[in-house]
């Protein structure tokens, strides 16, 4: 990366580059998508679909990658299907493919709010009932997945916390003496954030 070969103090956040040493701060997403699809496989579903957006998009791999990992560790089939980009059109158009190739699917993971509300969407208008006929869960617990309905169920990522370990790290390469530092790569824990969407009512949801 320029900037990085330039010397210029750089932090990434919520992202990653394969190819370069650099300083980051991430939320766990491996683990955040793994929790998220276990609970939805403590719930009973053994057909779940992941919508996903770009395989080599960092935080989209990952999140497939936790995902995955539930499904192999409960024995069943992982079904990933990619897009590029992660929109609300992304979500509705991704849930057709998945239904057109799982058509007895019962539970979506998706890799952001954005895809989950496409894809809920999409379900409505086909009038597959969330979540009695589909569970659904999100990640990212964006202002609006409280708003929809029914609520969706998401994966917390702690963004504020993660801009102000950011700034932490930035001042204090600032102050390092030595034109040299080691790289630093900090990952943040999610939270699983329990709604109707995935099956869960309570909290006047």
């Amino acid at each position: 990366m320029e900037l990085k070969q330039q010397g210029i103090p750089l932090v990434l956040v919520d992202n990653m580059l394969l190819n370069t040493s650099i300083d980051t701060i991430n939320s766990d997403d491996v683990q955040g998508a793994y929790k998220a699809t276990m609970h939805l496989i403590e719930h009973g579903h053994r057909d779940i679909v992941a919508l996903l957006g770009p395989e080599n998009w960092a935080s989209s791999a990952h999140r497939g990658q936790g995902y995955t990992n539930a499904l192999v560790a409960a024995g069943l089939t992982p079904h990933l299907f990619h897009a590029e980009d992660t929109t609300s059109e992304t979500g509705h158009a991704l849930l057709k493919e998945a239904l057109n190739t799982i058509p007895n699917l019962t539970a979506i993971f998706a890799v952001n709010d954005a895809v989950a509300l496409g894809a809920l969407h999409a379900l409505q208008l086909l009038q597959r009932r969330v979540p009695e006929d589909v569970a659904l869960i999100g990640f990212d617990d964006t202002y609006f997945s409280a708003l929809s309905t029914p609520p969706l169920t998401t994966v917390k990522v702690f963004t504020h916390e993660m801009g102000k370990l950011a700034a932490r790290r930035l001042l204090t390469v600032l102050e390092e003496e030595e034109e040299t530092y080691p790289t630093v790569q900090t990952q943040l824990a999610t939270e699983l954030i329990l709604r109707r969407s995935c099956g869960c009512t309570f909290r006047g949801y």
